[in-house]
């Protein structure tokens, strides 16, 4: 879930945006980005902790999932003027996504 589902703040297709994150980072790393314990604990990860990305990752794969699991859902990547064209037009030739 995202930071602003957790929060109670409402949300609208930026929260979509935050899982296609998710479902990225699990599949180009092999495990979520936030995780342990019970669910309350994963939730105050999810609304607090700073995502740790691994070093092997390119420069651009690094870029797209700070952009999509931005915790602000205005600043998050796909929520800004471009819409999806930004995921579209993302450069991803070095992670091997393309």
């Amino acid at each position: 879930m995202s930071p602003e589902i957790i929060l109670g703040k409402g949300h609208d297709k930026a929260a979509d945006w935050w899982s296609v994150g998710i479902l990225l980072f699990e599949m180009l790393i092999g495990q979520p980005p936030f995780h342990g314990g019970n669910r309350d604990k994963v939730q105050k990860k999810i609304v607090k902790d700073k995502m740790k990305l691994p070093v092997f990752l390119s420069s651009e794969a690094h870029a797209l999932l700070k952009g999509l699991l931005q915790k602000d859902p205005n600043k998050r990547l796909v929520n800004r003027v471009t819409g999806s064209d930004e995921i579209k037009n993302h450069k991803l030739e070095e992670t091997g996504c393309t």
